[in-house]
Parts: C-alpha cells; sequence; structure tokens
C-alpha cells in the first residue's frame, strides 16, 4: 500500500505524462478536431452575411466511408483473412485448425471486423488507429422451463380458488468471460512522445456506480471520490445562496474520469520506481489504484496502435484526410459563391420608392417572390414602383476553378472518379484509366500491408494470448461446439499458468485479406490488358487458342473479381441455349465486338466513351 506521499508524488508523476504527451502532440490533435469537423460538415461561417448560403459538400464523409467499407469488405467477403504459421510441430497439442476456430469464435463476439472498419474511419481522420485488448466478465441469462410446477390462485379474500400444475419460464443468470476489443479515441490515448515506451495513458469516463463495484480499486479512495461529490454540491448550492453565480452542478450519474497509466513509474531523480505496472488516477487527484505488477501474463500493455500513414520518427503519422479536409473546405466557399451567384442573377438587387406604395410596410421584410405592390392613388399608370438597378453575375472561370478543386481533392484522397462510381467529365482514354488505377492501387497496397503487419497481426497475436489466460471455463457449451469435448476437457485441466506455457507461442499469425483483395484487383487488370492484346491481333488469337484454354481464361477472370465460378454456372435446364440468346444477353444483337486501335499496337489510341465506360471495359473497372 503507497503511503500518502508515495501516492501524491505517483499521481504528480502520472499527471507529467500526460502533459508531456499532450503538449507533444498538440498540432496533431488540432489538425485531427479540423478533420472531424469536416466529416460532420461543421464550418465557420461567421463571415457570413444573413441570407448567404453556408452548404457544405460531403466528399471527406464519402471518400473516409469508402475507405473504411473497402477495408471492412476484405475481412467480411474474402473469405479466411488470416491463418496460423505452420511451426512444423508434429505432436501438436492443439491442432492449428482448432485454434483458429477459437479465435474465430472470440472475434465474432466482439464483432471485430466492425472494429477494425471503424479504426480505418479513425485513422483517416486522425492519424491514430488504437485498439485495448483485453478481457472481462459479461452478465449472460439462460432460460429453461420447470415443468409441473404447483400452483395455488386465491381471491382477494384470501380464499383458495383452484389448484394445479403448469410449466414456468425460469432465468439463471450467470457471468462468463469474454474477450474484448475496444476501440479508443487518439485524443484520450496519451503515448510516450519520444517512442521509448515508458509509459502510456488511456482516459476514459465513467459512472461512479461502476468505480464503487470494481474490486481492483482502494474502498477507501472511492469513499475520497464520493466525498468530493458531495462537496462540490455544496459549494454550488452555496455559491447559489449568495447570489453568485452558480457553479457547474455535478451531473447525476456522478461522472469519473479515470487515467489509467502502463509502464514505468519514475522518480523525481528520474531512476524507474516502479517497473511494468498499472496505475489508476480519479479525477486527476486520487490515487484510485496503487502500482500493481502488469496482470498479463504477456508482460506488455493491452493497447495496440499503428498510423494509418507512417511518417519515419513519428508516433503519430499523417492522416488520410489532412489535406483533402482543407480542399473540401476551399471547395465549400466556391460552392457557396457559386449559389450566391446565381441567387443574386436571378433576383437582383431592387430599388423601391415607398412615396408611390399605398402601403409601405408591404416591403419592410423583403419583397418575396410573387408579390404584388398596390401602387397610391393617382401614381400614373406604368411608373416603376421597384425596379432592378444590379444583379449579379458569376465571375468568369469560377467553374472552371470548382473542377480544378475537384481534381486536387480527388487526388490528395486518392479517390477518382471511377473509383466513386461517377463517369469521368470528359472522354478518357482506357489506358489513362489503367495507369491511374495501377497507382492508386499500388499505394493503397501498401497501406494495406501496413495495417495488416503492423495493426491487425499484433492484435491477433495479443488477443491470443489473453484468451488462453483468462477463459476459466471452456466446457460452456459453444466452446465445447467449437473446440471439442475432447480438447475442451483437456484444457480444462490445465492451469491458466501451464495453458500459457504450452500454447502461447502458437499464436503466430498471418494477415492477408487486405492485400489479397487489391491482388485480385491486379490481377483482373493483367488479365484485361492480355485479353486486349490477343483480341487485337487475329494472329496472336490464334496463337493463344492453340496453347491456352478460354474456358480456363474465363474461370481465373471470375476469380480475380471475387466470383465463385461454380454459382453461376449452367444449370441442366440451361444447357443447349443457341448463339441468337447469347447474343442477345451480351447486348450485341449479332454484331461482332469491334476493338479500337490499330493492329499491334491496340489500345493505346482508343478512346472509352461515357456509355461504354458505365458498362465498363474492363480496364476501367475498380474493385
Amino acid at each position: 500500500m503507497a503511503t500518502s506521499m508515495e501516492s501524491i508524488q505517483i499521481v504528480r508523476t502520472v499527471m507529467e505524462y500526460m502533459t508531456e504527451s499532450r503538449d507533444a502532440f498538440r498540432l496533431r490533435t488540432r489538425k485531427s478536431e479540423q478533420n472531424w469537423n469536416v466529416y460532420h460538415g461543421i464550418q465557420d461561417w461567421s463571415l457570413k452575411q444573413p441570407g448567404q448560403s453556408t452548404e457544405t459538400l460531403p466528399m471527406v464523409s464519402s471518400a473516409t466511408e469508402q475507405y473504411a467499407s473497402f477495408l471492412k469488405r476484405a475481412l467480411v467477403d474474402a473469405g479466411p483473412w488470416y491463418d496460423l504459421e505452420d511451426l512444423g510441430d508434429p505432436e501438436e497439442l492443439i491442432p492449428r485448425d482448432i485454434i483458429k476456430d477459437l479465435m474465430d469464435y472470440c472475434l465474432n463476439e466482439t464483432q471485430f471486423a466492425t472494429t477494425v472498419s471503424d479504426g480505418i474511419k479513425v485513422a483517416a481522420l486522425a492519424a491514430l488507429m488504437v485498439v485495448k485488448v483485453h478481457g472481462g466478465q459479461e452478465a449472460s441469462s439462460k432460460f429453461y422451463v420447470e415443468r409441473g410446477v404447483e400452483f395455488t390462485e386465491v381471491d382477494e379474500n384470501g380464499k383458495i380458488l383452484r389448484r394445479g400444475k403448469r410449466d414456468k419460464l425460469m432465468k439463471e443468470d450467470k457471468k462468463r468471460w469474454k474477450l474484448f476489443i475496444d476501440l479508443i479515441r487518439p485524443q484520450d490515448f496519451f503515448p510516450d512522445p519520444r517512442g521509448d515506451g515508458l509509459y502510456e495513458i488511456h482516459r476514459v469516463n465513467v459512472d461512479f456506480h461502476r468505480v464503487a463495484e470494481n474490486p481492483n480499486y482502494d474502498p477507501k479512495v472511492i469513499e475520497l471520490v464520493e466525498q468530493g461529490f458531495e462537496a462540490w454540491d455544496e459549494r454550488a448550492k452555496r455559491a447559489k445562496e449568495r447570489g453568485e453565480t452558480s457553479m457547474p452542478k455535478v451531473d447525476f450519474r456522478r461522472n469519473v474520469e479515470l487515467l489509467e497509466c502502463w509502464g514505468d513509474i519514475i522518480g523525481d531523480d528520474g531512476r524507474v520506481k516502479e517497473k511494468n505496472v498499472v496505475v489508476t488516477i480519479a479525477n486527476r487527484t486520487h490515487l484510485l489504484r496503487p502500482p500493481q505488477p502488469n496482470p498479463f501474463f504477456h508482460q506488455q500493455s493491452p493497447f495496440v496502435k499503428s498510423p494509418v500513414m507512417r511518417v519515419p520518427f513519428s508516433e503519430m503519422g499523417r492522416a488520410l484526410m489532412d489535406e483533402p479536409a482543407n480542399i473540401n473546405q476551399t471547395i465549400n466557399e466556391v460552392l457557396n459563391l457559386i449559389i450566391d451567384g446565381g441567387m443574386a442573377e436571378a433576383w437582383g438587387i431592387k430599388q423601391a420608392h415607398p412615396d408611390l406604395m399605398e402601403d409601405e410596410g408591404e416591403i419592410a421584410q423583403g419583397i418575396p417572390y410573387g408579390t404584388t405592390i398596390r401602387a397610391a392613388p393617382g401614381v400614373p399608370p406604368n411608373t416603376d414602383i421597384i425596379r432592378t438597378v444590379a444583379t449579379g453575375k458569376l465571375p468568369q472561370g469560377i467553374m472552371a476553378l470548382f473542377n480544378l478543386l475537384d481534381r486536387q481533392f480527388q487526388q490528395a484522397a486518392m479517390v477518382p472518379d471511377t473509383k466513386l462510381g461517377m463517369l469521368p467529365p470528359r472522354q478518357v482514354k482506357a489506358t489513362e484509366i489503367v495507369e491511374v488505377t495501377k497507382a492508386l492501387t499500388g499505394t493503397f497496397e501498401g497501406i494495406a500491408k501496413d495495417i495488416e503487419e503492423m495493426w491487425i497481426k499484433p492484435i491477433l497475436t495479443k488477443a491470443w494470448k489473453v484468451i488462453i489466460q483468462h477463459i476459466d471455463n471452456f466446457l460452456e457449451p459453444e466452446l465445447v461446439n467449437v473446440i471439442g469435448q475432447e480438447k475442451a476437457m483437456m484444457l480444462q485441466a490445465m492451469s491458466k499458468e501451464e495453458r500459457f506455457f504450452m500454447l502461447a507461442h502458437r499464436g503466430r499469425f498471418r494477415v492477408h485479406g487486405l492485400s489479397n483483395v487489391l491482388a485480385r484487383v491486379k490481377d483482373f487488370q493483367k488479365l484485361v490488358s492480355l485479353l486486349q492484346v490477343v483480341s487485337g491481333s487475329p494472329i496472336l488469337l490464334k496463337k493463344f487458342m492453340e496453347r491456352f484454354s478460354a474456358g480456363k481464361f474465363i474461370e481465373q477472370l471470375i476469380k480475380s473479381l471475387g466470383i465463385n465460378p461454380n454459382s453461376i454456372q449452367l444449370d441442366s435446364e440451361e444447357i443447349g441455349v443457341n448463339e441468337e440468346d447469347i447474343a442477345i444477353m451480351m447486348g450485341q444483337n449479332g454484331q461482332q465486338p469491334q476493338v479500337s486501335g490499330e493492329e499491334g499496337d491496340p489500345g493505346e489510341g482508343a478512346t472509352l466513351p461515357e456509355q461504354s465506360f458505365v458498362k465498363g471495359s474492363g480496364a476501367g473497372s475498380v474493385a
């Protein structure tokens, strides 16, 4: 138990850690707040005059959602997205397929795919992806029917009306251990800015009743926290009685700010006083949990962090939306200028003569569209009571500026028209689309590989070690169904220390879901490019058909799109469709497809009109 002076020293050290980290990443935090504002369509319009347009375009939010959905599809729709490394152990205690089944069961309970998707969104706007891998007891209920329960019905006077037996629905409440992979806001995470890993602090706000129920916290300190709430309420009451500005009342839920620090605690002399411990501070004042040894067998902090775009010597990296957010705000300004110019051109500035009106109050609130103004008696006919003296005019080149900014946004956000599902603004060459797609795919492939290796893989490794340490009942029906009765009984008979010793090293994973999706995109592009070259020359087409199977080529092309060829094969009743039906299905109406470009240089000078781009020529398709 820490003494009073030691507690004060520990609290001061943790607060200095937090201040150091917050000050080091202040610019990053400010930029992240700006990105979030643009994502939510919030912009400063304080300089706008009443009546001016304040519209915003959801360009940043659309691009961010596209990033997240693309990466989530790679985990959900791409089939197996990770596997275990083969350690070459002929006498495996638990086979790899059972370990993977157990991991899949725990990850599905935590909705891991959604966590990854949300993490990508956060990183796109705030640079850093942070999760906390831990576990805890979760309340659950089990229902069953108890048959033949005797019952007695009585009236209001206590007279027995009838007796009998009936079934009764019963509920059994219990707690079971569950894996948690919690996504953490970057602004609530304070790592060591020097990259030495001295500390990692997680800030979280919880209700007081959760603090009071936690057995890891000091009961005496919990009482001090509660007294702090009561003292604050009393000070607010007295301030109100004195007629002073009332202090804010404490929320009825009694919110407590917790600072959970994982790492080493150093003293004033710079030496380590506590090594690899966890400390919890309440309301930045009370030492709620004194230094305790790291409770995890893996002896690491529960946090896994990684930037989405790595920067050498930086703990935070960069966000995908740092530059696009600024461009989005500029586009909003130009858009509103266009709207205001169009409104001014339609309405103009009018000059009115109130002395010629019968009632001047008719224009006190402006002149709405379609308003009829009554002229005063004696006004000569055809007299202009109201006339337009000036009209607005859109500046020359304003649309060119808007299109230029739109192109700059696409380039900065790495999201061209084709990936947004829109037509290009002009006729473009098929080779142009291929080159742009290749460049973007290469960039995303590098980002996806970093996410797999530096974030998802460490999460899986740490999750596996937490699972084998903390699962306390392998005989639950759900787990027995996953790993089998024999393995469940064997694991249940082992102590958690023995399980960790025997199985921790088995948690070596290979993550390939994201890169596999991008690899399929590249394979599709290669196959389509080969098809264009071969179909552009009769000689090459003849040689190709002599050596290669067209059916296998089509099957490989279908697989590269992530489609199972067996799911679209002909049924027995569909076999025998004639060529006329095939031509109608392909939309060719019996005509042979034409390939632009000269023989020997296929596709280089070919143009892709808007209509053919919608249908997809292969080269322009983007997964």
